[in-house]
């Protein structure tokens, strides 16, 4: 097995000798910059992948992989019925085949129990604002109020499904988490099932919720225990920015020692994901492929749509570099409906 350095330099050096397909392929940029965030036990495993793609095209593939089996079904998570690139790495059908016998019945939503029992370990606050629910009889006069959500980390929507083919999607999904992601099943066992899990769930208000299941804001681990960095991606609501702390650190506090904090490695899992969808343009991408198209997964289910080829590292690619671009504002703008999709995340 090569040293990890050596194998990052071999990683930069195949990459500086991908061909692009077209002026618009970006692979070799999206590997780098999934290179980049993922943790160092994922970088081992991406950088495998990349040395083990014999030709560009598999190069290429790889790339799609990760974008319609991880980046988008977490942008997305509403999205089961999309179809997901086949990694062209080796054993890949194994760990699919395997997982899949694990997963066997889709999941329950619980909100009321979970509001039970992270309401009292979060202190009846966001985690994030400080912001208190404004169901609670014992606020501090002359505290803010705010509704507050049972937010999940790891989108609910990646442990239901309604047929085999969405199983059979969700299951290369969690492949892709578990490959990128490994210290979800190595240190944390952290799986489907686990999706209600408080470890995977805090209280936030409802305009932080919508910024967080958008990735368009994160938690970011520190040095520090229970520490972590807020981090924005893009512009935010101006009535979720003044209720961010100036400093932009937040402490996570078990105030009922009944439930477990929410778990470093899945905030962790979730920042990266946000960082990689906005260095890339891959998250303004997604969400314009989504609104050109309307309701994707009707599309999907008609058989009238390649989903593969829209979400795919090509297809994106004009997407990204229009989204980049805005428009001047006429009386028929599109704030509206980015307010609506604020406050309506598919993600959650």
């Amino acid at each position: 097995m090569l040293p990890c350095t050596l194998k990052c330099r071999n990683v930069r050096g195949r990459l500086q000798v991908y061909s692009p397909e077209s002026p618009s392929d970006d692979t070799a940029n999206l590997l780098r910059q999934v290179f980049k965030y993922l943790p160092s036990d994922g970088r081992r495993h991406l950088a495998d992948d990349i040395l083990q793609c014999a030709s560009d095209s598999q190069v290429r593939q790889l790339a799609e992989s990760v974008v319609t089996g991880l980046l988008t079904p977490l942008k997305a998570a509403g999205l089961k019925t999309a179809s997901v690139t086949p990694s062209p790495r080796i054993g890949l059908e194994d760990s699919i085949e395997n997982l899949g016998g694990m997963v066997e019945e889709p999941m329950t939503r619980k909100q009321q129990e979970l509001r039970d029992r992270c309401l009292p370990r979060d202190g009846n606050r966001c985690v994030v604002s400080g912001v208190f629910d404004w169901n609670n009889r014992d606020i501090p006069d002359g505290k803010p109020l705010g509704f507050l959500e049972a937010a999940h980390i790891v989108p609910f929507s990646l442990a239901t499904f309604r047929d085999h083919v969405e199983r059979d999607y969700i299951v290369s999904v969690w492949t892709n988490m578990f490959r990128y992601f490994p210290s979800l099943r190595s240190r944390l066992g952290f799986e489907y099932r686990n999706i209600n899990d408080p470890r995977n769930v805090m209280m936030l208000e409802a305009g932080v919720h919508s910024h967080f299941g958008l990735f368009k804001l994160a938690l970011e681990p520190t040095e520090t225990p229970n520490q972590y960095q807020i981090k924005t991606f893009g512009p935010v609501m101006a009535s979720t920015d003044l209720i961010l702390p100036q400093s932009r650190l937040v402490t996570l506090v078990a105030h009922d020692g009944r439930e477990e904090l929410p778990s470093p490695i899945l905030l962790q899992l979730h920042a990266a994901i946000a960082s990689i969808l906005h260095a890339t343009g891959r998250g303004e991408a997604i969400e314009k492929t989504f609104r050109d198209y309307g309701n994707i997964e009707v599309l999907a289910r008609s058989g009238s749509t390649d989903i593969s080829r829209l979400l795919s590292v090509s297809s994106l690619q004009p997407a990204i570099v229009s989204s980049n671009v805005r428009p001047a504002q006429t009386e028929t703008t599109t704030a509206e409906d980015e307010q609506q999709q604020m406050k309506h995340p598919v993600n959650e």
